[in-house]
């Protein structure tokens, strides 16, 4: 069996003292837009969850019954579950 070997941390740092990271940024510099995404989804994140297919469905029959997608009811509920715990609606 072969033993791991360990590493002095504060030698490594005390070694490096004075490098720099070449493979920085320059922060004032814009973050590349990734152009494969629709420009309705820029800036915002997936929130997802795996739920029973009777959940699946309901939403979806709730979403034609209100003439929506299925993301604008689930911004509808997120919006009254902020609510009820005080925070403002921005979904």
């Amino acid at each position: 069996m072969s033993q791991n070997k360990k590493v002095d941390l504060a030698k490594v740092f005390k070694e490096n003292e004075g490098h720099q990271n070449t493979n920085t940024t320059n922060p004032t510099e814009p973050i590349p837009v990734n152009e494969n995404i629709a420009p309705s989804r820029r800036g915002k994140k997936n929130i997802s969850g795996y739920f029973a297919p009777e959940v699946h469905r309901q939403l979806r029959v709730i979403a034609a019954e209100e003439d929506k997608n299925l993301q604008e009811v689930l911004g509808d509920a997120l919006n009254t579950f902020f609510e009820r715990k005080g925070k403002p609606p921005i979904a």
